[in-house]
């Protein structure tokens, strides 16, 4: 297990200071994943930072079944996904009013 499921699991506890860690360590690497995804780098910033609103406000459970980071990725993916769907759908919204 490494530090940073350690981390979330203090901040879960209550510990703030263990999200700020996790923040600190992912923020950069997170942005240039997510940026891959979306292939827009202000884009990538808002979807990282929206990952991290959703640690904190959401809670989501890790369970331990792969590595911190390898979850911490995958939500991100998920959130990047689901924006991309927001913004298609948004897009065919405003093609089909024109």
């Amino acid at each position: 297990m490494d530090n940073y499921a350690d981390s979330y699991r203090r901040y879960l506890d209550g510990d703030d200071k263990g999200l700020v860690e996790i923040i600190g360590h992912y923020r950069y690497g997170l942005t240039l994943y997510i940026g891959g995804i979306v292939g827009d780098i202000c884009l990538a910033e808002d979807i990282m930072q929206e990952v991290f609103v959703k640690l904190a406000v959401k809670k989501p459970k890790f369970g331990g079944k792969s590595s911190f980071k390898t979850w911490l990725y995958s939500v991100a993916r998920n959130c990047a996904v689901d924006r991309l769907r927001q913004i298609a759908r948004h897009k065919g919204a405003v093609d089909k009013s024109i």
